[in-house]
């Protein structure tokens, strides 16, 4: 999709990695902390205002803490 190929290049101008995650048009970017995650959020908004797809952002909330494993 040559939308989500536009899409990439907008976290990778900041250095970031971003790819086409599954079928698409599905664009995953991996940060490191809050300030890189506002980083991404403003530009795919700034994206998205000048696109003909619409777009939307979800920041999953991860375990700080990595695996945690519950015997029952």
């Amino acid at each position: 999709m040559p939308q989500s190929a536009a899409l990439i290049a907008t976290p990778r101008e900041a250095g970031l990695a971003a790819v086409v995650s599954g079928a698409g048009p599905t664009v995953l970017t991996l940060v490191a902390g809050d300030a890189q995650v506002a980083e991404v959020l403003a530009r795919i908004d700034e994206f998205s205002a000048h696109s003909t797809v619409s777009w939307r952002a979800e920041v999953p909330t991860l375990a700080a803490n990595g695996v945690t494993v519950e015997v029952l």
